[in-house]
């Protein structure tokens, strides 16, 4: 039996729309990897840039190659491919990977196919330049009845990433010089740059993998309560509630971490680069938003917002958040020259007073946003060392909150992620292999999710599909 081959990459949503395009050199990409399978015979990787390799085939299957990691996000707007290479051996053939409805044959469940391109023997090197119409249907699976080559597939379904292999007995060493991928979006976004804009997206702290609220409280007596009215112990819930009960001159805060002190775990939430905080809430009282530093200097910065017996979204800059001018406090003045130390937020109420508050959303945004309504709040800003009286408001539509689509990890058999917006998904798992690991649907509700997977998966590397309707997003994670 043949197996099928799936280029193993991280891709966003596939939303198509704007972007910057261009030919990307798959070489200059920093970190490339190359992972190697062979079911029947075996992959000799000689180098890795240029790609050198031995590939040998044993009773007529297949060895091959594929790229683990893509210099860009989706193929959507490939238009085609162009290598440069030469061989020893004879023949052998790139396939670029679709996903397909899933369909059983010979007992498999097929959920991907690769079309395929022949790059002819050439010991003295040559170029060959690919269209999309190039790579042709395979004859393998049989059962596949897609359309006969790629330029007619839907560019949603095609996975970026290339292979490189042969389908006939043999031994055949490959060198590969130059992979140019054409007409390639370099972001998902409208904007003239070329940066990938996966961290620049906003994120919901409301309900977030990461989020774990707990309370802090003075030793006068000060309490929180939650909304069963027993002390504030923690949780993460969609909505946040908490009243405070001071003692005089006491004190009482509820906060939560949301970066760790494992830069690699991606679950955190780095605060780098965050333009404004908007927060959607309702407060008896005045309330204090709180940006937490690792700085130990008391290094705190704060926001006063006004009392609201309804809901109200407030768009808060960064310009708005300082440092309290409480006597004996030093250091930097300004949260926006220490963002790389905050570890995250805490909400409070002024000293001696009490109150119950309510928070739906509080949204990191690490865009600059041209427009928007200005509303005059009128806040004091007691605790503010020269604050801005007039904030800017938002809608209460949120639009922040409906683009966060992300997939985060799994961790002790449950999948961490948030979509845009609730309903039916189909979830996918795939190892590095292109082998199925788990397949699932779920009604997942809008915001954070942490979906029960029902297999115990290795540490290690996958790559998850989260289909809904409309919309689509691949990405690779670390299972943990």
């Amino acid at each position: 039996m043949r197996s099928l081959r799936i280029a193993a990459v991280a891709a966003l949503m596939l939303f198509g729309g704007g972007g910057v395009f261009a030919d990307v050199e798959v070489f200059e990409v920093e970190d490339l990897d190359w992972y190697d399978d062979a079911e029947h015979g075996t992959v000799d990787v000689i180098s890795e840039n240029p790609l050198k390799a031995t590939l040998t085939l044993e009773n007529n299957d297949e060895a091959w190659l594929y790229i683990g990691t893509s210099p860009v996000e989706s193929f959507e707007t490939l238009t085609g491919v162009n290598v440069t290479y030469k061989t020893v051996g004879g023949s052998f053939k790139i396939g670029i990977a679709v996903e397909v409805e899933p369909f059983e044959e010979d007992g498999e469940e097929i959920t991907e196919v690769t079309y395929e391109a022949v790059l002819s023997a050439s010991t003295g090197g040559t170029t060959k330049q690919l269209t999309l119409s190039d790579f042709k249907k395979p004859s393998w699976p049989e059962g596949y009845d897609g359309p006969a080559n790629l330029s007619l597939v839907s560019k949603s379904d095609i996975l970026p990433g290339v292979s490189f292999f042969i389908s006939e007995t043999g031994s055949v060493t490959i060198e590969v010089s130059s992979i140019v991928l054409k007409g390639v979006d370099l972001d998902d976004d409208d904007d003239d740059d070329d940066e990938d804009d996966e961290d620049e997206e906003p994120i919901e702290l409301i309900g977030h993998a990461w989020a774990w609220w707990m309370a802090d409280k003075d030793s006068k007596g000060s309490s929180v309560k939650n909304s069963d009215n027993v002390d504030f112990v923690g949780e993460n819930n969609d909505l946040l509630y908490a009243k405070f009960e001071l003692a005089a001159d006491g004190w009482a805060t509820v906060t939560s971490a949301f970066k760790s002190g494992d830069t690699e775990n991606k679950d955190s939430v780095s605060f780098e680069g965050l333009k404004y905080i908007t927060i959607e809430y309702k407060s008896t009282g005045k309330l204090r938003l709180v940006l937490l530093t690792g700085i130990f200097d008391g290094s705190a910065f704060m926001k006063e917002l006004d009392a609201s017996d309804d809901f109200k979204t407030v768009k808060i800059p960064l310009s708005e958040i300082a440092r309290p001018n409480w006597p004996g406090l030093s250091g930097e003045m300004d949260v926006r020259n220490v963002l790389g130390t905050v570890i995250g937020i805490g909400l409070t109420v002024p000293y001696g007073d009490g109150g119950e508050m309510t928070v739906k959303s509080i949204v990191l945004n690490f865009k600059d946003e041209d427009n928007g309504n200005n509303n005059n709040n009128n806040n004091n800003n007691n605790n503010n060392n020269g604050g801005n009286n007039n904030q800017n408001g938002i809608s209460k539509t949120n639009a922040a909150k409906t683009i966060n689509f992300a997939i985060t990890g799994i961790s002790a058999g449950r999948l961490s992620l948030s979509v845009p917006t609730a309903g039916n998904y189909s979830i996918a798992i795939y190892g590095v292999d292109g082998r199925m690991l788990a397949q699932t649907k779920a009604n997942l509700v809008r915001g954070a999710n942490n979906l029960p997977i029902n297999k115990n998966f290795a540490k290690g590397v996958a790559i998850v599909r989260v289909q809904g309707a409309n919309m689509s997003l691949v990405k690779k994670i670390s299972i943990k």
